[in-house]
């Protein structure tokens, strides 16, 4: 069964905003923007028959329209069964004219682009028509239930071999080797090198997607970011430009590896400048190529795709004692500038270290706390600021990338 809504024309496209608001505004603003957008739609965005329709109170397809509510109120689940109409009818195609899926999720991102449904709205619409298939099974429709009743049929998008530990990835986004186990592999490939927006849920790793670690832009020199973060909170949608950026829907930002450091572990997040051309910038870090496969690699170091931190389990190491090792107290210094700092280290697990510590920073004492991630048989990774700590396997001294050293004094 499917939800009740209209069955859009084979040439319905979104209605525009101004007509929109029109019918939101008419007979004294009584009919909501769900209601109008509905009306819109199963009369090919027609604004006098969408007033009838609306004055009507039922929709050609012998559904009521939802109710009227004030216009600031709050729609999203009435949303949800709106968007429907344009996913209706489950997965590839179909007989008797239905919709594929790719035309199904172009209309819907064209609805959300238009400025019609929120990103949130549009989010809810589009879980309810993609999903992922189990590992080792071949792709089949899934039955997802909505409100209002009734439900719509899923289609899968990308069928990968999924780790059975990926689902517990958190942190940032950061470059890894293309055949790391860590790799994301994005669900929507198909959409995002076509140029639509795409919210960039993971195949890779089910139920999360590729999120935002706060909202607000920040501020770091002449560059404006948000960082990258790892979750099941709803993930970012992107456009993928002049197939090079991958540009945030919502935001002047791009995604950028920090500094242009192109190595392993390295963070990425999302940044721009004061006007297109800053952010823009071509032959670094900001360039990607959107793979066959789902991952995402730098264009220029193919070998290096975005990834998640490992989680616990992931890895398999050869040492699993080298973070018992490492535990004690260090002194040390940065060479430029030159910097004095002693600090502890604690093996919170074998994957994770926890240090602290204090620096002399001219005269000046700064004292410091980090979490550091294993990503290499003796080598540590801190996300922010980004550095990696490679320990000699005594587990005695090490030495920070970049451009610091320190040696323990006293083991623990």
């Amino acid at each position: 069964s499917t939800l009740p809504g209209p069955t859009l024309p084979g040439n319905t496209m979104p209605p525009s905003k101004e007509t929109l608001a029109n019918l939101q505004a008419a007979d004294g603003g009584r009919y909501d923007r769900s209601a109008c957008l509905q009306a819109l739609l199963e009369n090919n965005g027609d604004e006098e028959l969408a007033l009838k329709t609306l004055r009507n109170g039922t929709s050609s397809a012998g559904g009521e329209l939802a109710e009227a509510v004030p216009s600031d109120g709050e729609v999203v689940p009435t949303a949800v069964a709106v968007t429907a109409a344009l996913v209706e009818g489950g997965g590839g195609g179909g007989s008797g004219g239905g919709k594929t899926l790719v035309d199904k999720l172009r209309e819907l991102d064209d609805a959300m682009s238009s400025g019609l449904i929120s990103e949130q709205e549009h989010q809810a619409a589009r879980v309810a028509i993609i999903g992922l298939p189990d590992k080792g099974s071949s792709p089949k429709p899934v039955t997802t239930s909505q409100p209002g009743g009734g439900a719509i049929a899923a289609a899968p998008v990308l069928d990968v071999e999924v780790h059975p530990l990926a689902k517990n990835a958190s942190g940032p986004l950061m470059l890894v080797q293309r055949d790391s186990p860590s790799a994301c592999k994005i669900a929507d490939v198909e959409g995002l090198r076509a140029g639509r927006a795409v919210a960039l849920n993971l195949a890779s790793n089910p139920g999360l997607g590729i999120g935002r670690k706060y909202n607000e832009q920040r501020r770091y020199g002449e560059w404006n970011y948000i960082e990258s973060d790892i979750n099941n909170r709803g993930p970012i949608t992107v456009i993928y430009e002049n197939n090079n950026f991958l540009k945030l829907t919502d935001r002047e930002l791009v995604l950028d590896v920090a500094f242009w450091k192109m190595s392993p572990h390295n963070p990425v997040n999302f940044v721009g400048g004061d006007n297109a051309q800053r952010t823009r910038l071509t032959g670094g870090g900001r360039d990607w190529t959107v793979n066959n496969d789902g991952t995402i690699s730098a264009k220029h170091h193919p070998h290096l795709v975005l990834g998640t931190r490992p989680p616990p389990g992931m890895v398999v190491w050869k040492d699993p004692g080298m973070a018992r090792r490492a535990q004690g107290c260090y002194i040390g210094a940065c060479i430029i500038p030159i910097i004095g700092t002693s600090f502890a280290v604690c093996a919170k697990d074998e994957n994770t270290l926890t240090a602290c510590g204090c620096s002399a920073i001219f005269v000046i004492p700064v004292p410091w706390a980090y979490e550091l991630t294993r990503t290499g048989e003796t080598s540590f990774n801190l996300p922010e600021p980004p550095q990696n700590w490679l320990f000699h396997p005594s587990g005695c001294c090490f030495w920070g990338d970049p451009g610091w050293w320190a040696i323990k004094i006293l083991p623990c």
